[in-house]
Order: structure tokens, then C-alpha cells, then sequence
């Protein structure tokens, strides 16, 4: 997206920050639960997704978010 092109509304350019800073914070977070459950775990199931999310909320202590989930399926490839 090129914020210069008049055809852009600022609505749009809005949302696309918004979205931005949420991506971000979500994995800030992703990454402090995984470093949690790294020093807790044995080993990290990263090759197993279904492990992973579950350790994941607990480290969260509530569902993860949209963008928190798409961190983590990201995470395992």
C-alpha cells in the first residue's frame, strides 16, 4: 500500500497501522510465553501444534487471540 496515493483514505491507512500494532504486540507476546514454557519444558513440541497451543494458553492463562494463533501455526511451519 503506498500511504502517498491520494486514493488511499486515511481510514484505510488507520487500519492498516492498527493491525500492524497489534501483529506486533502478538508476538512480543508469543515470544515471552514461548521463552516461559522453553525454560519450564524439557523440550518445546514445536512439531507438535496441538502441544504447543495448549502449552501456549496455559503460559497465557486464556485463549490466544486471532493474531496470537497466527503467530504460533507460523511458529510451527
Amino acid at each position: 500500500m503506498n500511504i502517498e496515493n491520494p486514493n488511499v483514505s486515511l481510514k484505510v491507512i488507520e487500519d492498516a497501522l492498527t493491525a500492524e500494532v497489534a501483529r506486533k504486540k502478538a508476538t512480543k507476546n508469543v515470544l515471552q510465553w514461548f521463552n516461559q514454557i522453553d525454560a519450564e519444558e524439557e523440550l518445546v513440541p514445536i512439531d507438535k501444534p496441538a502441544e504447543l497451543l495448549a502449552l501456549m494458553i496455559d503460559a497465557k492463562g486464556d485463549l490466544l487471540d486471532r493474531n496470537e494463533l497466527s503467530i504460533v501455526r507460523e511458529m510451527c511451519g
